[in-house]
């Protein structure tokens, strides 16, 4: 049996370095051939870093900041991990042009094909490349499946403005999103190598988190951050605090193989466990800070706290906690609507 996936995979690095031989010419950039072996296959633009996690496992970082021109959608960070003859993909890009230089990038770098590809959650950005991967089976939990489908008009619009003069790489709106084939259904599961959880963030927007044992990484798109404070947009703190709760929960164990947990966070470097007590401490503070503020007679135009406990100094001098103070003052206010003092 592996000298049956070896020889297969030989025969698909000379498939690809044919393939790359024939697409070369102007305009396009080089991708590694395998770990740790020389750049060796022309790949289609715009460029994507691929950083090894461990020999069957890589990451593809996400470009800081919101989506811009500049980074054409590169905001979301992308995980890939080989087992056997499957090569499993978890996100898969904001536009199909970008989704094919991933598939070029990654191939080359895997010395195979994606099979499968995972749909985290109904962000565009993590799912318009689907159609650049025409042969592979797509997962989603079915209320992802479910919301992309009808939000993407929107969705689609709102991103194709932030991409600027490159919108056009979103290729016809709507038809150009290849929606999941195979759906997930329950609290939580198996898939292939992956354990998950559907979680919240609120607003009708399901999350799923995958853990994968093997590389002890956990990947919680849209709950976790590093480089910036979290975001409430799209979302509430009445799902986002159970959800990191449930977070903590996961990790609770260490790995089989022992070690410590990765966790993979939407934009930054990866981190332990101390970010997602950062994360809980941060939307506890927050609420905790809008209701004392509420309490006081306080306006919802004075500035939010400076600082709250337990959280990093950076995320609360940040525009975005500017933002998420804003949104919570709005859910607090409206749940003492809904539920007056006696």
């Amino acid at each position: 049996m592996a000298r049956a996936e070896a020889r297969a995979r030989l025969a698909w690095r000379l498939l690809a370095l044919l393939a790359g031989l024939l697409l070369g010419g102007p305009g396009l950039v080089r991708a590694d051939t395998g770990p740790g072996t020389p750049a060796a296959r022309s790949c289609p633009g715009p460029d994507q870093a691929i950083e090894a996690l461990g020999p069957d496992t890589w990451l593809m970082p996400a470009a800081p900041g919101a989506i811009s021109p500049a980074n054409r959608g590169r905001v979301q960070p992308l995980l890939a991990h080989r087992e056997g003859a499957r090569l499993w993909l978890l996100g898969t890009g904001a536009t199909p042009r970008l989704g094919r230089a991933i598939r070029c990038r990654l191939e080359a770098r895997a010395g195979q094909q994606v099979t499968d590809l995972i749909n985290p959650w109904p962000r565009p950005e993590h799912v318009m490349g689907n159609r650049a991967f025409p042969r592979a089976r797509i997962w989603a939990h079915a209320e992802v499946a479910a919301t992309l489908q009808a939000r993407c008009p929107r969705c689609i619009a709102r991103l194709r403005a932030q991409l600027g003069r490159h919108g056009a790489e979103l290729g016809p709106g709507l038809q150009a999103l290849r929606l999941p084939t195979d759906t997930l259904q329950g609290a939580s599961g198996r898939l292939g190598p992956f354990h998950w959880w559907r979680l919240d963030r609120g607003e009708a927007t399901p999350v799923t988190v995958w853990r994968l044992d093997a590389a002890a990484l956990l990947w919680a798109p849209g709950l976790l951050w590093t480089a910036d404070a979290p975001e409430l947009r799209d979302a509430t703190l009445a799902a986002l605090e159970p959800s990191t709760e449930a977070l903590l929960a996961l990790l609770a164990d260490p790995p089989p193989g022992g070690g410590t947990w990765r966790l993979v966070p939407e934009q930054g470097p990866l981190a332990g466990i101390e970010a997602v007590q950062a994360t809980q401490a941060y939307w506890r503070g927050l609420r905790e800070a809008v209701d004392a503020a509420q309490a006081r007679g306080a306006a919802e135009t004075d500035p939010p706290p400076a600082a709250l406990p337990g959280v990093p100094a950076a995320w609360t001098t940040q525009a975005r906690h500017a933002l998420n103070w804003q949104r919570a003052w709005r859910e607090r206010e409206a749940a003492s609507f809904d539920n007056p003092a006696p």
